[in-house]
Protein backbone atom coordinates (compact mmCIF):
# COMPACT_ATOMS: atom_id res chain seq x y z
CA UNK A 1 0.00 0.00 0.00
CA UNK A 2 1.23 3.49 -0.82
CA UNK A 3 0.20 6.66 1.00
CA UNK A 4 -0.73 9.45 -1.42
CA UNK A 5 -2.12 12.96 -1.23
CA UNK A 6 -5.84 13.62 -0.91
CA UNK A 7 -6.27 14.28 -4.63
CA UNK A 8 -5.12 10.72 -5.49
CA UNK A 9 -6.58 8.82 -2.54
CA UNK A 10 -8.75 5.79 -3.26
CA UNK A 11 -10.20 5.77 0.25
CA UNK A 12 -11.25 9.01 1.94
CA UNK A 13 -12.28 9.83 5.50
CA UNK A 14 -13.96 13.22 5.78
CA UNK A 15 -16.31 15.09 8.10
CA UNK A 16 -19.89 15.01 6.77
CA UNK A 17 -21.77 18.05 5.51
CA UNK A 18 -24.37 17.56 8.29
CA UNK A 19 -24.46 19.44 11.58
CA UNK A 20 -22.34 16.89 13.49
CA UNK A 21 -19.65 16.99 10.82
CA UNK A 22 -18.79 20.47 12.07
CA UNK A 23 -17.45 18.84 15.26
CA UNK A 24 -14.95 16.73 13.28
CA UNK A 25 -11.73 17.61 11.52
CA UNK A 26 -8.59 15.96 10.21
CA UNK A 27 -5.67 16.93 12.47
CA UNK A 28 -2.16 17.82 11.38
CA UNK A 29 -1.13 14.20 12.01
CA UNK A 30 -3.83 12.95 9.60
CA UNK A 31 -5.96 11.52 12.42
CA UNK A 32 -9.70 12.15 12.63
CA UNK A 33 -10.58 14.38 15.58
CA UNK A 34 -14.03 14.82 17.10
CA UNK A 35 -14.19 17.75 19.51
CA UNK A 36 -16.79 17.81 22.27
CA UNK A 37 -14.86 20.14 24.53
CA UNK A 38 -14.50 23.81 25.40
CA UNK A 39 -12.27 24.43 22.33
CA UNK A 40 -15.34 23.75 20.13
CA UNK A 41 -17.42 26.94 19.92
CA UNK A 42 -20.53 24.87 19.05
CA UNK A 43 -20.47 22.97 22.36
CA UNK A 44 -21.54 24.45 25.67
CA UNK A 45 -19.63 23.26 28.72
CA UNK A 46 -16.11 21.96 28.99
CA UNK A 47 -16.17 18.34 27.87
CA UNK A 48 -17.92 15.02 28.27
CA UNK A 49 -19.73 14.41 31.57
CA UNK A 50 -19.13 11.18 33.54
CA UNK A 51 -21.80 8.49 33.06
CA UNK A 52 -23.41 10.45 30.21
CA UNK A 53 -24.59 9.35 26.76
CA UNK A 54 -24.04 11.24 23.49
CA UNK A 55 -25.32 10.44 20.02
CA UNK A 56 -22.89 11.92 17.53
CA UNK A 57 -24.47 10.47 14.40
CA UNK A 58 -23.13 11.16 10.92
CA UNK A 59 -19.91 12.82 12.08
CA UNK A 60 -17.65 11.47 9.35
CA UNK A 61 -17.90 9.45 6.16
CA UNK A 62 -15.62 6.81 4.65
CA UNK A 63 -15.74 6.70 0.84
CA UNK A 64 -14.18 4.13 -1.50
CA UNK A 65 -13.24 6.03 -4.66
CA UNK A 66 -11.59 3.00 -6.22
CA UNK A 67 -12.96 0.08 -8.21
CA UNK A 68 -12.00 -2.73 -5.81
CA UNK A 69 -13.63 -3.70 -2.52
CA UNK A 70 -11.78 -2.57 0.60
CA UNK A 71 -11.82 -3.51 4.26
CA UNK A 72 -12.08 -0.85 6.96
CA UNK A 73 -11.71 -1.37 10.70
CA UNK A 74 -11.89 0.83 13.76
CA UNK A 75 -9.69 0.39 16.81
CA UNK A 76 -10.36 1.93 20.21
CA UNK A 77 -9.70 1.07 23.83
CA UNK A 78 -13.07 1.91 25.38
CA UNK A 79 -15.94 -0.45 26.04
CA UNK A 80 -18.18 2.63 26.19
CA UNK A 81 -17.75 3.77 22.58
CA UNK A 82 -19.80 2.22 19.78
CA UNK A 83 -19.93 2.79 16.03
CA UNK A 84 -22.66 2.09 13.49
CA UNK A 85 -22.89 1.98 9.72
CA UNK A 86 -25.17 4.24 7.67
CA UNK A 87 -27.37 5.14 10.63
CA UNK A 88 -28.53 1.52 10.83
CA UNK A 89 -28.00 1.17 14.57
CA UNK A 90 -25.97 -1.95 13.77
CA UNK A 91 -22.33 -2.10 14.85
CA UNK A 92 -19.87 -3.00 12.09
CA UNK A 93 -18.69 -6.60 12.49
CA UNK A 94 -15.96 -6.88 15.10
CA UNK A 95 -16.29 -3.36 16.55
Amino acid sequence: MEVVGDESALLTLEPTDGPNGKDASIGGDGMLEVQVCEENDRVEGSGVYPNSWYDLGKVYEITNQGTQSVGVWIEHDSEYITFETNGSGESPEGV
